[in-house]
């Protein structure tokens, strides 16, 4: 859904202006009427007249810079890469940006967004973010979505209640579906990689600066029949475990 400003017409294609300046023409008339046509009194009714006009258009004039910036910010909010969505406070669909849109294709309203979301726990998530908008407390998700493909990408939805006017929320989102792969395969790294030193033919381990273990490989565990996990549990040192060489048999 977007949101596009209409361009400004020139004044000369402003029927409020031409109907203001004929009706107070029309008022000035009407006056000089009622005066019983004392043409003493036509310089100040028409200099009422034109002052009211000009009036009338600083007014215009001001309003058209307004809308100039509003259509100069909304530009930029559609040109911006970070998905935006603004929601009345029914959660209706206000504006979304370009952005939004690449994100959400589909969707037309939280509850389109609702029904993509997968699985239970993300669901439960997702009503959370509605009901935090509802109260007007700002929060964050990160969700599964189940496209119409049938992949799974992941968005990070933020909630940030406006301050004015009261209800509407702005939501962002992101797509962090890279970085969740990148943490998956980081992960499993870490565990292959912790899979081979726990069976290495050697025995590991690291301390802290008072000597007590802080990890103990499975090898080093197994030759001192404890667990690793018991190592650093217990807080025990591996001075616990050495010997004096005159008290060996």
């Amino acid at each position: 859904m977007k949101v596009i400003a209409n361009p400004t017409a020139p004044l000369w294609r402003r029927p409020f202006l031409w109907g203001a300046a004929a009706g107070l023409s029309v008022l000035a008339g009407l006056a000089f009427w009622a005066l019983g046509g004392d043409g003493a009194a036509a310089p100040g009714l028409l200099g009422v007249a034109l002052a009211a006009l000009f009036g009338l258009i600083g007014i215009y004039l001001a309003s058209r810079a307004d809308r100039r910036l509003a259509g100069l910010l909304l530009a930029v909010a559609e040109e911006s890469p970070e998905a935006r969505l603004i929601t009345d406070p029914g959660g209706a669909f206000v504006y979304a940006n370009a952005a939004f849109h690449r994100l959400f294709a589909m969707a037309v309203s939280l509850d389109t967004i609702a029904a993509i979301v997968d699985g239970e726990e993300a669901g439960d998530e997702f009503a959370r973010l509605r009901a935090s908008a509802a109260a007007a407390v700002a929060d964050k998700a990160d969700l599964p979505l189940r496209l119409p493909s049938g992949e799974v990408e992941w968005r990070r939805i933020s909630v940030l209640p406006l301050t004015a006017p009261r209800g509407y929320v702005r939501w962002r989102a992101e797509d962090i579906t890279a970085d969740r792969e990148l943490g998956t395969v980081r992960r499993r790294e870490e565990e292959m990689m912790a899979d081979w030193l726990d069976n290495l033919p050697a025995g590991f381990f690291s301390s802290d600066s008072r000597g007590r273990i802080l990890y103990a490989n499975r090898t080093l565990g197994d030759w001192l029949g404890i667990s690793a996990g018991d190592l650093s549990a217990q807080e025990m040192k591996f001075a616990d475990f050495v010997v004096a060489e005159e008290s060996l048999p």
